[in-house]
This record gives structure tokens, C-alpha cells and sequence, in this order.
């Protein structure tokens, strides 16, 4: 033995690399046996991988981490009951994957077996120099391997402590995305009254039988696994995995519904309540609670403005049969598309609704003004016309928002100690005179020779 071992060394210190006892092997034994060598070490190299993977994932199912490639995208994340659900068949994937890594290895070990039985009875000379190489490398994979699983498991834990998945409100049915409750009203709330508030004023209770909705997770997983590089073999068990799981919640009963029999009831008292408006605020994503009185009173104060006037009936159908007969002859005589004319046609308008948002970070909390147009005799035909509109706006001195401003001014030098100055018109939109506005679009349409502009 030591006789081979002193040849061994000697050969290692001959050949002086890999390359050089791949091509003596070949030489002397056949490509066939240099082909073994080499799948030889793709199977090492892999059994590496697997046992690291499974290090990794079972570190994360101890606690309780579901890796990025393995969570499933929940397109119902406003529904609740589905978390807790994802999140079971997210953990069972996880447990599946495992054990079929561990059958893989299994596998992998008795071919490596039987390899290097084959390689032994042929190089029986050069087997030591053969496993040494193929050792060496398998060792400089699993160390590399090894810190990568480790630095993402540090990651992954880290991003958990900040943003935990597991939600921990007192109702942990209830998702709930905190946002400011402001009460400006004489109304003391509950404690359920304000946890209800917190929820949004887009919140709306789940619906019964969302055991289908498990189905649509399935088919977004199996999305997920056609883009991911992996043998047909693992693929097929992953998915009959998941096949058991959405088996197993297959006509089972929905009880989750009852963790919400508490919401509609207190909605009822806080809608019973007349005394009381609950709406957004202007800006702040908060929700603001005022006496119903004290709200009228700033509407009223709003009215009194010589922008707004007083008229003794509803003009709503009088004006839907204006415009539909102003239409109707802009059709016959092809001014206007059949197209255009089948979608700003109005029909079944409604008086627009005024209300005012209140402005909770100025002092007095004044109301914005809002007008509800979207029912309106002339809501279509205004879109229209401001997509029209809209292309002729070439203005250097408009921004869109606040991104386009911090991307225009990020590159200019300022002086020491400057300051930023705007101003706002109040109530623009009311004190824009309507009859010269016209004039200076049509003025503006015959100066630049767009089109014919249709007078209506």
C-alpha cells in the first residue's frame, strides 16, 4: 500500500494537474473511462449542491422562512383566510422538496458507488490520484456552496425580523394595513369601532367557499416551475406534492368565515349612527370622523362662494337631450365617427354630486372641493375632448408631479441656503372664464392649422 501511495505522489507531482491525468487516463484506458471520470464528478459535485440545499431549507422550515423561489404569489392577499392557507401549502412545498432531496441523494450515492467500482477494477494505478482530484474539487464547491446558503439564510432571517409574514394582530384573521383614524366628532370609539376604521374604507369582508381560489395558486406554482432550470423528474414530483395538498382542501369546510361574524354588525352601529360622516382625508391616507353637522356647515360655507349659483330645478335631462341632439347632427352630417359617437353618447345621466375632502394638515381643516362627474351629461364628451386638448400642451413650465421636479432639478448647482418658493391659485378651476377660454382654443386651432375644430 504505501508502495502505491509514494507511486501516486510521485504521479501527482508528474502529470502537475487535472488536465494532465485526464489525458494519460485517456491515453492509456479509453475516452469511455474518462467519461465515467467525469460524470464521476458531476455526480459528487451535485450530491454537494443537495446536501447543502437541504441544510439550507431545513434551517429555514426550523424557522418557519420560506425561501423567494418557493412562496407563492397570492393575488387574493386581501382576503385573509388565504394567508394562513398559502402559507400551509407554502410550508408542505417546502417539506416536499426536502425529502425528495433526500431520495436524490440516496439515489446519487449508489451510482457514485458503482462508478467508482468501475474505475477501481480499470485504473487500478491511478484511482487515488483519480478520487484525490475529484475530492479536492467537491471540497472547494462545498465550502463556496456552504457561505452563499449561509449569507442567504442571514438575509432572508434578517428581512424577516423586519417585515414578518406571520401576521400578529389580536384578530389574526384580520390583515390589517395601520393608517391614521382622526375623530373629530363628539363620538367616543370602541376599540372594535376603531380596529373596524383601521381596516381601510376599501375593506370588505371575505366571501364564502374560497377553497377554489387555492386552485389559481396552483397553476401560478406550476408558471413558476416551467422558468426554473430543473429536471422533468423533479418537476413531476413537486407538482403530484402539490396535487396532494390541493387534494387535501378539496370540498373542506371554509370555518374561516366565522372569524369575520363580528365585522358586519358593527359596521351596521357605526352606519346607524347619523350623527356622524366617516370619509378619506384630503391627503395622509387617513380616515377622518366629524359631526354631521360641522361637516354641512363647511359645504355651506363653500356654496356661499360667488363661483357657485343658485338654480330652481334640475337641468340634468335637459341638457343629456341637448347634447345628444348636437350629436346626433354631428353624425348625419360624418363630422364624427360612428365610433366616437357610440362612446360619448349619453344616456341615463344623473345630476353631479358635490362633497368636500378635508384638509386635515391645514389649520381649521378647510374642505377640498370635489364634483362627481362621471354620470353627467357631459362627462363623455369631456373625456373627449381632453384627450384632444391634452396633445396640444407643449408648456416647459408644467410638471406632471413631484418626481419629474426632483428629476429635473437634481443635476443643477445651487447657492448656499436656498429656498424654494411656490404658489397655489385658490379655486382655480371656478375662476377659469369659460367663454374666453373658448376663444383662445379656437384662436389656437386656426393659428396652427390643426384640423377643423367643431363647433359645438
Amino acid at each position: 500500500m504505501s508502495s502505491i501511495r509514494s507511486v501516486n505522489s510521485t504521479l501527482n507531482s508528474e502529470l502537475n494537474g487535472w488536465k494532465e491525468l485526464k489525458s494519460l487516463i485517456t491515453s492509456r484506458h479509453g475516452p469511455t473511462i474518462m467519461a465515467q471520470i467525469k460524470d464521476l464528478e458531476k455526480m459528487e459535485i451535485k450530491t454537494t449542491k443537495l446536501q447543502n440545499d437541504n441544510v439550507f431549507l431545513k434551517r429555514c422550515k426550523k424557522n418557519n422562512i420560506i425561501p423567494h423561489g418557493l412562496r407563492i404569489k397570492n393575488q387574493w392577499l386581501d382576503i385573509p383566510s388565504t394567508r394562513k392557507r398559502f402559507q400551509k401549502l407554502e410550508q408542505d412545498l417546502l417539506k416536499d422538496i426536502i425529502n425528495y432531496n433526500y431520495g436524490t441523494l440516496a439515489k446519487l450515492k449508489r451510482e457514485i458507488d458503482d462508478t467508482k467500482t468501475q474505475i477501481l477494477t480499470i485504473c487500478t494505478e491511478h484511482h487515488h490520484a483519480i478520487f484525490d482530484f475529484i475530492n479536492t474539487s467537491k471540497l472547494k464547491y462545498n465550502t463556496e456552496v456552504k457561505q452563499k446558503q449561509r449569507n442567504k439564510f442571514d438575509r432572508l432571517q434578517q428581512t424577516q425580523k423586519l417585515t414578518p409574514r406571520i401576521n400578529s394582530h389580536p384578530h389574526p384573521s384580520i390583515h390589517v394595513k395601520r393608517s391614521s383614524i382622526v375623530n373629530l366628532s363628539n363620538k367616543t370609539l370602541t376599540e372594535d369601532e376603531t380596529e373596524i376604521l383601521e381596516l381601510g374604507l376599501n375593506y370588505a369582508v371575505p366571501l364564502r367557499n374560497q377553497s377554489e381560489l387555492i386552485v389559481g395558486s396552483g397553476i401560478s406554482l406550476e408558471c413558476c416551475l416551467q422558468d426554473l432550470e430543473i429536471s422533468e423528474e423533479k418537476e413531476d414530483s413537486v407538482l403530484r406534492g402539490l396535487s396532494r395538498i390541493l387534494s387535501s382542501y378539496k370540498n373542506r369546510p371554509d370555518n374561516n368565515i366565522k372569524s369575520y361574524q363580528w365585522i358586519p354588525p358593527k359596521i351596521r352601529s357605526i352606519k346607524q349612527d347619523k350623527n356622524i360622516i366617516i370619509c378619506p382625508a384630503d391627503k395622509g391616507n387617513a380616515t377622518l370622523i366629524m359631526n354631521k353637522d360641522d361637516y354641512n356647515n363647511k359645504i355651506m360655507d363653500m356654496l356661499t362662494d360667488p363661483s357657485y349659483e343658485m338654480i330652481r330645478e334640475n337641468p340634468t335631462t335637459r341638457l343629456e337631450k341637448e347634447i345628444q341632439i348636437k350629436l346626433k347632427s354631428l353624425y348625419k352630417t360624418k363630422r364624427i365617427s360612428k365610433s366616437v359617437y357610440n362612446s360619448i353618447f349619453p344616456r341615463n345621466s344623473k345630476a353631479p354630486i358635490f362633497y368636500g375632502l378635508p384638509k386635515i394638515h391645514k389649520t381649521g381643516t378647510p374642505r377640498r372641493p370635489i364634483c362627481d362627474f362621471r354620470n353627467s351629461p357631459s362627462y363623455k364628451i369631456a373625456s373627449h375632448l381632453s384627450k384632444i386638448l391634452k396633445s396640444l400642451v407643449h408648456n416647459p413650465f408644467t410638471l406632471k408631479n413631484s418626481y419629474q421636479f426632483s428629476q429635473q432639478i437634481k443635476n443643477h448647482k445651487l447657492q448656499p441656503h436656498p429656498k424654494m418658493v411656490s404658489f397655489d391659485v385658490a379655486s382655480l378651476f371656478t375662476k377659469v372664464p369659460i367663454p374666453e377660454t373658448i376663444t383662445y382654443i379656437e384662436n389656437y386651432y386656426e393659428k396652427h392649422q390643426i384640423g377643423n375644430l367643431i363647433q359645438v
